[in-house]
């Protein structure tokens, strides 16, 4: 958690990094085209950290540590070359095996309580972000597996009111390995026993909820008026980071907002929505907003007449540009 020690050190280990940038992290902004200086822990979180990781995930982890140790700026940019691409090649395999898993569970009864898909020689790095993918998309536990000479071995996320790692207790006879925590958890299990794995999965998760998966539930901090928005109120919010668990970034509520403009997708195949909103009753101020993952919405979203979103606040930099943006968490019709 963001508390205590862990706080202190994370505040002063982002003002370290704002003022004296190492030629590793230096060059990996510079290679993929990010302007700003990293400056929250969310900064971090979307910027630096899927770079890092993708040596990991698609390569080999050593790539990222020879980068972040590196003295010169030539090492640097060779190696900061390397992780981009490799970041850009997890990114091509998340898309990919997403759109397959996805089509998988479309097939699938939607009453199940347990999502799970499988594919020959789907890359393992990536098996955990399909698996997250897949939740968001159908709000239930799921697990992903990749079918290698004759073994299966997978990721698994669950949802609120589901311990994962229970259930695959409940089914460990099935299983070769496993081990995790009640949100997530990694398992591998012979091909031969697939069938019998997915019927004790489900019923295991089902007595758990009662054959009945919670629904998904959004909270926020406050509810607030959008032309409260300003920079003075995101430099206060400011005063309260760094964020992370424990200390949550603050989430609000807008009601009655409208489109100023149509809503869009953007992103790789339309992945995302954008839109650029304003109170419906005082439009003193537009902001511009992005749902990601959220492009499949684009109609259903064009055709509210008012909409309440919950939203955090962010700001963004593009071409020397500083403004606020909104980043949605979710959206639903106005009441009338």
């Amino acid at each position: 958690d963001i508390t205590g020690e862990n706080r202190i050190l994370a505040h002063h280990g982002m003002r370290k990094l704002r003022k004296t940038m190492r030629p590793g992290i230096r060059t990996m902004l510079q290679v993929a085209n990010i302007e700003r200086v990293p400056n929250t822990v969310r900064d971090i979180s979307f910027t630096l950290g899927p770079r890092i990781n993708a040596a990991g995930r698609v390569g080999h982890a050593l790539k990222a540590v020879e980068l972040l140790m590196a003295s010169d700026d030539n090492t640097a940019y060779e190696l900061a070359y390397e992780l981009e691409s490799m970041n850009q090649a997890r990114r091509d395999l998340d898309e990919d095996m997403t759109e397959e898993a996805l089509a998988q569970m479309a097939e699938q009864p939607a009453g199940r309580c347990c999502t799970v898909v499988c594919g020959e020689g789907w890359h393992r790095g990536v098996l955990g972000i399909v698996a997250s993918r897949l939740v968001e998309a159908r709000y239930r536990p799921t697990i992903v597996l990749s079918e290698e000479n004759g073994l299966m071995m997978g990721s698994a996320r669950s949802v609120q009111g589901v311990d994962i790692h229970e259930a695959l207790e409940d089914c460990r006879s099935y299983l070769e390995q496993f081990g995790g925590h009640p949100m997530a958890a990694g398992l591998t299990l012979r091909s031969d026993q697939l069938h019998e794995f997915k019927n004790a999965i489900e019923k295991s998760i089902a007595s758990q909820v009662n054959g009945r998966i919670p629904a998904p539930s959004i909270s926020y901090h406050l509810e607030i008026d959008l032309n409260a928005m300003t920079p003075e109120v995101y430099d206060e919010m400011g005063r309260l980071a760094p964020f992370g668990p424990g200390n949550g970034v603050p989430v609000f509520m807008a009601s009655r907002l409208v489109a100023a403009l149509p809503p869009r997708t953007v992103g790789h195949r339309g992945r995302h929505l954008k839109l650029i909103l304003q109170s419906a009753d005082s439009p003193q101020q537009r902001l511009e907003a992005i749902g990601f993952g959220m492009g499949d919405r684009l109609e259903e979203v064009r055709r509210l007449k008012e909409m309440d979103v919950v939203f955090t606040l962010v700001q963004n930099t593009f071409r020397g540009r500083t403004s606020l943006n909104m980043h949605i968490r979710a959206i639903r019709p106005s009441a009338d």
